[in-house]
């Protein structure tokens, strides 16, 4: 109870210091945190950091492996973007962390050469639609993404178109 009480009702002249900053950013922040500390007290504040590190960490792992990289080499370089994001942005968690997280599942969803039926299709352009037009509607700056998106949708249409083309040039060769 009296964490939650801080998170949501502390008085902004008692505050000094990075304590004012969270005041400022509690619009973005209550919402991220107020679960964690409602279920887990103070140890909320952790457990909410773990979670976006999580999910920055899964999201930047599955875009990696969707533009081909080795496993190996995906966990260390989504290991490496947390802790760019927690250390050097000072991101431990706020709402930047989770548009970060955003734009890697959305990278994902654009890179992902999986084959999709119509209606998943449809579904994923849904998703990354509503994505993009919460994060650019949150966050204005987040526009600064939209051309990669765009240059790993054109890329991995061009690799499938490529790979249509091979397997229409031999049609004999044996798949392995």
């Amino acid at each position: 109870g009296q964490d939650m009480h801080f998170l949501i009702h502390h008085d902004s002249t008692r505050l000094a210091g990075l304590m004012q900053l969270l005041f400022e950013q509690r619009l973005g922040n209550v919402p991220l945190l107020s679960p964690h500390v409602a279920l887990h007290g103070s140890l909320g504040w952790l457990t909410a950091t773990v979670h976006g590190a999580l999910l920055v960490g899964y999201g930047a792992f599955m875009m990696l492996r969707a533009a081909g990289s080795q496993r190996g080499i995906a966990i260390l370089v989504a290991a490496g973007l947390i802790l760019c994001a927690q250390l050097l942005c000072a991101y431990y968690l706020n709402e930047n962390l989770f548009a970060l997280a955003m734009v890697c599942f959305l990278m994902w969803i654009a890179l992902d050469r999986s084959e999709r039926s119509n209606r998943e299709a449809w579904g994923a352009l849904i998703v990354a639609g509503l994505m993009a037009g919460h994060l650019v509607g949150v966050r204005h700056t987040s526009v600064l993404f939209l051309p990669g998106l765009v240059a790993g949708i054109l890329w991995v249409g061009s690799i499938k178109a490529g790979s249509v083309d091979e397997t229409a040039r031999a049609p004999n060769a044996r798949r392995m």
